[in-house]
């Protein structure tokens, strides 16, 4: 390998100090409480307790080794599958748009699955803010070719998000992380034909789980090579992308903004994917300012910016779970009655009813103009008028966040206990200055299916 070209971003990502950043230190604390409330809300799914074989969650164990090189069990391999599988499962987790894919959901579940109570809060931030920047930053090269061509990025790219996420948390050398994501890189994988299936978020519960593995490997002395981005037959190669480009994107400074706060964390308002929002608020938009009857729409379209519906793989959906990727159903649920629940988007089937309706729905392709990407949902009634809008930036993404109220209501709605989200909010609102016990204690607490009775 050469050095020049594969050592020194893994050095700047060992040296880095990401908690000098206020900015992307505030982004993680949203980021960490955005996770657990989309993993509290899958606590009352039946699929995700039956893969922890009906055990209740957990973060962690007291009796881990203080040694953090130590920690890799068979034991915190299963937690990090779970918990990925577990915080992706109702689609409501936060995306990051260079990584085009679940960031937190990979990342975290890796980093609580070597947590130790005596841990520094401090270096959980430090850990995930780098494995968002190194997650971003390799979206940033391999999009949007690899997810146009069929690849599930939150899993491709987040086995090595979580992985550097790992290094900076277990304090591993230049060798040690070279090593740990060329092991990584080997388990890189992901397709976008299982989005609509309970495979799609077991995907983040993979990717979580590669990291463990390929640092697990790593310090038991497994080798691979070291030219698994750089070099002939590396992944660079493989996909087609300019070295050089790779080296100036990936040692490129840690000062200023990072990746999670440019472009930031998608923080999820809605339980479908996120590609859908724009038009998701459009729909809601003109159901709320324009009074119309129902039956009279002769005709909807939809559009989209070049390839930006390309996670949208369902035009007519047979169940709610399929739904989830179908800007028809989501732009339709929309006009029909205003809002989203999650009863919308279940394994559940479609109403046939609902599935003629949807014939009327289609999508156009539009370009993207100076302001940025949109959508916009046209109506066109029967008498020939029609209404239309447009939507730029859309709720729970960076331009447009959500607010805190909103925040605090999705992880007090996640448990049921507006106490216990209170804690939770407060110890997460102090991590970076002391311990994780009562962190851990409270999110455990949170994972006790016994509060929600």
């Amino acid at each position: 390998m050469n050095e020049n070209l594969g050592i020194k971003w893994i050095k700047q990502l060992i040296e880095a100090d990401p908690t000098t950043n206020e900015d992307a230190v505030r982004e993680a604390k949203k980021g960490i409480q955005d996770y657990l409330a989309a993993s509290f809300f899958a606590n009352r799914e039946a699929i995700p307790k039956q893969l922890n074989n009906g055990q209740p969650f957990t973060y962690c164990t007291s009796n881990s080794p203080i040694d953090k090189k130590q920690r890799i069990t068979f034991a915190s391999r299963h937690h990090a599958l779970v918990n990925g599988f577990r915080a992706h499962y109702l689609d409501i987790d936060d995306t990051q748009p260079s990584m085009r894919g679940h960031a937190s959901a990979v990342i975290l579940s890796a980093l609580f699955a070597v947590a130790h109570p005596n841990d520094d809060g401090q270096d959980v931030i430090s850990a995930y803010i780098a494995g968002v920047e190194i997650g971003g930053r390799l979206g940033n090269l391999f999009n949007p070719d690899l997810y146009q061509k069929g690849w599930h990025a939150t899993e491709f790219i987040g086995g090595f998000a979580a992985t550097a996420a790992l290094i900076k948390y277990l304090n591993l050398n230049e060798s040690e992380a070279t090593n740990a994501f060329s092991l990584v890189a080997s388990q890189a994988s992901g397709f976008r034909f299982q989005f609509g299936t309970d495979a799609k978020p077991l995907q983040a519960g993979i990717a979580a789980r590669n990291a463990i593995e390929a640092v697990d490997w790593t310090l038991k002395g497994v080798q691979g090579s070291e030219d698994f981005l750089f070099g002939d037959r590396g992944l660079f190669e493989i996909f087609e992308i300019d070295q050089a480009t790779g080296q100036e994107v990936l040692t490129a400074s840690w000062d200023g903004d990072l990746q999670i706060c440019k472009p930031g964390l998608w923080f999820k308002a809605y339980p479908f994917c996120s590609a859908a929002f724009r038009a998701a608020d459009a729909a809601v938009t003109i159901f709320r300012t324009t009074g119309y009857e129902f039956s009279d729409i002769e005709q909807v379209t939809i559009s989209f910016n070049p390839g930006r519906d390309a996670a949208l793989v369902y035009t007519t959906p047979t169940t709610g779970l399929e739904g989830k990727f179908s800007a028809e159903y989501i732009t339709y649920l929309g006009l029909k009655k205003g809002y989203y629940e999650p009863a919308d988007f279940t394994t559940d089937p479609i109403d046939e009813g609902i599935q003629a309706e949807l014939a009327k729905y289609r999508r156009i392709i539009t370009p993207e103009t100076d302001k940025g990407l949109s959508s916009t949902v046209k109506i066109t009634f029967k008498d020939g008028l029609s209404v239309q809008e447009e939507v730029w930036y859309p709720t729970g993404s960076p331009e447009n966040p959500l607010s805190n109220k909103m925040q605090f209501n999705k992880l007090s709605d996640s448990l049921q206990n507006k106490l216990l989200a209170e804690n939770i909010q407060r110890d997460i609102q102090t991590l970076d200055q002391t311990k994780i016990n009562t962190f851990l204690k409270h999110i455990n607490g949170g994972n006790s299916w016994d509060h929600m009775h």
